[in-house]
């Protein structure tokens, strides 16, 4: 997906490159979410075009808050929990439990302990690499 920002904190989806999503599962992956408003603007442009499903994937969950076009304050979480797709992201940013409980049925966070544990053996073992991670 190109996007373009026609203002600060604005973004739209410009232009779509690739094979048709009609029918198929789609995964959008960016970096970060913060406020959620260009993956879901991505997400809903896939579902547009067709796409049986969207799932959003990030590596970290900012999730900020912002105000929206009536000046009402609001949520990542609201915005990505009413938007119908699921949100995957890593645990980069630490929750509570009791977060991950309350936003579950949207939200999957997954661990990263081991994988950056992996790193650091490999990255001080002789010979090592972690190109192969």
């Amino acid at each position: 997906l190109d996007k373009r920002r026609p203002a600060p904190n604005e973004s739209e989806v410009a232009n779509y490159a690739g094979p048709d999503p009609s029918g198929k599962v789609v995964i959008l992956y960016d970096d970060m979410i913060d406020t959620g408003g260009t993956i879901i603007g991505g997400a809903n442009y896939m579902r547009d075009l067709c796409a049986r499903e969207v799932v959003i994937v990030a590596t970290h969950g900012i999730f900020s808050a912002r105000k929206d076009d009536q000046g009402d304050i609001i949520a990542a979480e609201e915005k990505l929990a009413t938007s119908g797709h699921h949100v995957i992201i890593t645990n980069s940013i630490p929750r509570t439990t009791l977060y991950e409980i309350r936003h579950s049925s949207w939200l999957t966070i997954l661990p990263v302990e081991e994988t950056i544990a992996k790193v650091i053996y490999e990255s001080f073992r002789s010979a090592g690499s972690v190109s192969g991670l």
